[in-house]
């Protein structure tokens, strides 16, 4: 996958964890603590088609990897 595919997670701003400023600028103080980056797995970086899927303040299991392994195989098969 190029880096023309991904994009810098609009979450963690491409850190790979959300931090205090992270959460207060999404709103989410009273629903997310400082952490590791769930939406982008703790890469910084998302497919480009992810955030057609999934909301940034949508709350994601620890195993939503899988789903973004499927996006990722979208964009590459697919070219989205």
């Amino acid at each position: 996958m190029s880096d023309n595919d991904m994009m810098v997670c609009p979450r963690c701003l491409g850190k790979g964890y959300v931090d205090k400023i992270d959460i207060a600028r999404l709103g989410m103080e009273h629903n997310w603590s400082p952490g590791a980056c769930r939406y982008c797995s703790g890469n910084g970086q998302v497919p480009r088609g992810y955030v057609n899927v999934r909301d940034v303040r949508e709350r994601l299991p620890v195993g939503c990897f899988v789903i973004l392994l499927a996006v990722l195989a979208s964009v590459v098969l697919f070219k989205l």
